[in-house]
């Protein structure tokens, strides 16, 4: 009975759904960080994400990210975890321990501590979340 009044109020308990496209400068000269997000069902996020390394690599992830205490949780084959946190308008995704996303974006790829602060939110989803090809053009238009 527990575990089900939990998975219940879980919805309840994680933090206001991030709801919009957020652009920030990646650190390597002129690429963009991009992060898609809006409310799913039963308090989940859908996200698509854009990263660039110091090194011009590209890792784009994309899914469902079920709902925490303290946020969200996706998960993408067995080492690639993230951990999504939503405070003040601005949106924090932090690799779970170990994290490995070799799978979507090339061998060792390590998804580092992205923060997108309230600032950099470009507005509505629109369709970035289904367009791939709309979500690439969202933080250079």
């Amino acid at each position: 009975m527990t575990r089900w009044c939990l998975l219940l109020l879980l919805p309840l308990l994680a933090a206001a759904a991030p709801d919009g496209v957020y652009c920030t400068p990646s650190g390597t000269s002129g690429a963009i960080n991009a992060l898609a997000v809006a409310p799913a069902a039963r308090g989940a996020l859908r996200f698509r994400l854009s990263l660039w390394s110091v090194r011009g690599r590209n890792l784009t992830l994309s899914g469902t990210a079920s709902p925490t205490p303290k946020g969200w949780a996706y998960k993408s084959g067995p080492d690639c975890r993230l951990e999504i946190l939503s405070t003040g308008g601005a949106v924090r995704i932090a690799p779970i321990a170990g994290a490995d996303c070799r799978n979507t974006g090339g061998y060792g790829t390590r998804v580092p501590l992205v923060r997108f602060p309230e600032a950099s939110r470009q507005g509505g989803v629109g369709e970035a979340l289904r367009d791939p090809e709309a979500f690439q053009r969202v933080c250079t238009e």
